[in-house]
């Protein structure tokens, strides 16, 4: 049985089906007896014709009911979700939905003895009945099972007439459900045109190749890319958490054994991404031993969140509220996905997850946070405890890091130095207390990574090149020492440009979070990258200050690489780069320009090889701005 494909507009008229063949609607015949098309004459002639079928399908399935057996658990999920897809693919394009449809024509299926029929798919256990086969309209698709699993639980093949389809289709004029298939009120308009097709239009094949499709020069010959790409790729059934996660176990082979898993986002701010953070998250804790989510946030911040998930006190939105605040994840969406940590914590208090900020120390360092330094020293060591203080004079606390940079160049590269003194004065004070003495340094270690980084001086070029390079490098030290000390599997949530193993722009970020991962744990580090066709997204007009806020983009114009991964017939989809076909990865490997919006808009496309920066890539129709946090 073949995945659903993502309606395209052209569906109607001459378009691509959602086979991804080129079709024209050549004739709508006049059907004796249903009057005019649209008219009052169809939609009552369709709803007597559906009543007839339905009566005739319920008396079959009572015939049938006593030789049914029933269907594994999991192919009754998968058979439901098939169901609902058809019915959102009704929504948008009907002819797709009734091919669809037509390709599963009489066939039901029971997870149990006696339930009834779900829609009409039916598995029975005589072997008396043919299956459908070619020459159908639909493209006639052979049944599901092969004959050797046949011998316990054969597909029986019913073939509903033309008539039955044309009235389905008239009483979804009407709007009502038919049937039990849930198809939902959808426009008249668009379903003429549903009509004339179950009623015998005639779908000629174009023997031509979509205008935009691309191909590639392969050692087996030219090959079209598109048609790579798609049998390469896994349908997303949703971005949204919660819920069955069958569609994920694919992304789980291709994550395999890798101990610590890079997650992007093309934009910062958007709600899919976000949510399908926190969707990929909750599949890698309960299926893969996952522990740790790490955000692109500073380190301090990320403390006092994992704080409230091992203890609880507090709220979860009131913490968002303080360690999030300034940022693009000061959304509902993280809201949401610190909620649920919290939640697993209390269900599984043996085995809990854990919250990491691996970034510098941005928008501030608060007095409690020095307090974890110095209070370890006060407690152990407090004979260094007024040096400590000296050293950490004019630097605790950064409560703004815009206003630290309005101080002068000089102050700040003396601050950090007395921060790095500091690091190392706590470096010498090691003491029995292994685990307390670890944390303490690592501490000490982030107000140090933090001042160095506040040392730049935005007017000089070389600087600040040098100091995004720093920067990625603390976000990936972070990791590494969290993952050494912890043991835990850890997800890195960051924007495409950190979690890829080079970035899109060199000049500014000449090495990355992913690139320094992969060279500590080699293929124990797995990025996954995302791309989208046009949306909605948070960003500010200016990357220093200012406020973060709407933007929109348009579609993927011809030549990006989101306007080809757009022609995939998945609305949403991912695929392994590593093993896509020679097609596929010969396009995969072609640096094209790619959106990766940060925090400063309006932006350009910049190049990028795919497969050159991911090792799975996700793709998504469309995105809108993340969800403003609630008071």
């Amino acid at each position: 049985m073949e995945r659903l494909r993502r309606p395209h507009p052209t569906d109607l008229a001459g378009g691509r089906t959602a086979g991804g063949v080129l079709l024209r609607l050549e004739r709508l015949p006049t059907v004796p007896g249903l009057g005019g098309a649209g008219g009052r004459g169809l939609s009552e002639a369709g709803d007597g014709q559906a009543d007839a079928c339905e009566r005739d399908w319920n008396a079959h399935t009572v015939a049938v009911e006593a030789s049914t057996v029933p269907l594994p658990d999991m192919v009754a999920v998968l058979l439901e979700r098939l169901e609902e897809e058809i019915d959102k693919l009704a929504k948008t394009s009907p002819v797709t939905a009734v091919r669809a449809a037509r390709r599963t024509d009489g066939r039901t299926a029971f997870a149990s003895p006696g339930e009834r029929p779900a829609g009409p798919l039916r598995v029975a256990a005589d072997a008396d009945r043919p299956r459908p086969g070619p020459g159908s309209w639909s493209g006639g698709a052979a049944g599901p099972g092969s004959r050797a699993a046949s011998r316990s639980a054969l597909v029986r093949a019913q073939r509903i007439p033309v008539m039955c389809w044309t009235g389905i289709a008239g009483r979804l004029i009407e709007g009502h459900e038919h049937m039990a298939g849930h198809i939902k009120r959808i426009s008249r308009r668009a379903l003429l045109a549903t009509v004339a097709v179950a009623a015998g239009a005639v779908l000629t094949p174009v023997g031509v190749q979509a205008a935009t499709a691309e191909e590639v020069r392969t050692a087996g010959g030219r090959q079209n890319v598109v048609g790579a790409l798609e049998r390469a790729a896994h349908a997303l059934r949703t971005t949204e958490p919660g819920g069955d996660t069958a569609d994920l176990r694919g992304l789980s082979a291709m994550i395999g054994d890798a101990k610590v898993v890079g997650l992007g986002e093309a934009t910062h701010g958007s709600h899919e991404f976000f949510t399908m953070k926190e969707r990929v998250f909750r599949h890698l804790v309960e299926e893969k031993g996952f522990t740790t989510f790490a955000l692109e946030l500073s380190w301090s911040a990320g403390l006092q969140i994992d704080d409230y998930l091992q203890t609880g006190k507090g709220d979860a939105r009131e913490i968002a509220a303080q360690t999030l605040a300034q940022s693009p994840w000061e959304r509902e969406e993280f809201v949401s996905l610190i909620k649920w940590m919290r939640d697993y914590n209390r269900n599984h208090p043996g085995r809990p997850v854990h919250f990491m900020g691996d970034d510098i120390g941005a928008p501030s360092l608060n007095d409690a946070f020095f307090g974890r330094v110095t209070g370890y020293v006060e407690k152990n060591h407090p004979e260094a405890l007024p040096r400590l203080n000296e050293l950490y004079t004019g630097l605790r606390p950064i409560d703004d890091a815009f206003a630290y940079l309005g101080k002068p160049l000089a102050e700040r590269q003396q601050l950090a130095a007395r921060a790095q003194q500091a690091l190392e004065l706590i470096s010498s004070l090691k003491g029995p207390d292994t685990d307390t003495f670890d944390w303490a340094e690592q501490n000490a270690r982030s107000v140090a990574q933090t001042a160095k980084f506040f040392t730049l001086n935005p007017a000089d070029h070389e600087s600040l090149k040098d100091l995004q390079r720093f920067r990625d490098e603390v976000m990936a030290q972070n990791v590494t020492w969290w993952r050494k000390h912890t043991g835990a599997k850890v997800l890195v949530s960051a924007h495409n440009n950190h979690v890829a193993y080079v970035s899109d722009n060199p000049e500014m970020y000449p090495k990355t979070q992913g690139s320094f991962l992969r060279d500590t744990l080699g293929r124990n580090y797995l990025p996954i990258g995302f791309t989208f066709n046009q949306g909605s997204f948070l960003s500010k007009d200016t990357a220093l200050g200012g406020d973060w806020k709407k933007f929109t983009v348009g579609a993927a114009e011809p030549g990006r690489n989101e306007y080809t991964l757009d022609q995939v017939g998945y609305q949403d989809f991912y695929l392994d780069v590593r093993r896509a076909p020679a097609a596929a990865r010969a396009w995969l490997d072609v640096a094209r320009p790619t959106l990766n919006l940060g925090t400063q808009f309006p932006e350009k496309p910049r190049d990028i090889a795919i497969a050159k920066s991911f090792d799975v890539l996700v793709h998504l129709h469309a995105v809108r701005e993340a969800d403003k946090l609630e008071p």
